[in-house]
């Protein structure tokens, strides 16, 4: 480890990593039936910190599709968070399984909550996601940088 308490103006930060990760929404669930452009919180990054990563794991697929015969457009989500609804993800395709990419880079200055505003049609009835967005926290810690 390195200290680097010993520098001018270096209040000793460390780095922490964290997650707003394993934090669910499903249709229907715990959140009731969902709607279609309804802002979900997933969770709350802290004051200060730089988003690293963003994954959005769908576990089951959103059905349906806005013509019913599944020729019509499908299911989809924005992930972002406060302020900005679609920074992670703009209308990402949620109707197949698997681990989806988001848009990472992002620092927020202030306590955000994380949000995520599905696309959906009447005809959708099932749907599991999760959002995982790792950061590292940047402005409200104190201890040791470790190199």
């Amino acid at each position: 480890m390195i200290d680097l308490s010993i520098y001018a103006n270096n209040n000793a930060k460390t780095l922490v990593a964290g997650t707003v990760g394993s934090i669910g929404i499903t249709l229907p669930g715990n959140m009731g039936t969902m709607a279609t452009g309804v802002a979900y919180k997933v969770g709350t990054i802290p004051a200060g910190s730089v988003i690293l990563d963003v994954q959005i794991v769908v576990d089951t697929l959103f059905n349906g599709d806005s013509v019913g015969d599944g020729t019509g457009t499908k299911p989809a989500v924005n992930v972002g968070y406060t302020g900005a609804l679609t920074a992670f993800a703009s209308a990402l395709a949620v109707n197949t399984t698997g681990i989806k990419a988001g848009t990472a880079g992002e620092s927020v200055a202030t306590e955000s909550d994380i949000i995520v505003t599905p696309t959906i049609y009447a005809n959708t009835t099932a749907g599991d996601l999760r959002v995982v967005v790792t950061f590292v926290e940047t402005a409200t810690v104190t201890g040791m940088f470790t190199a």
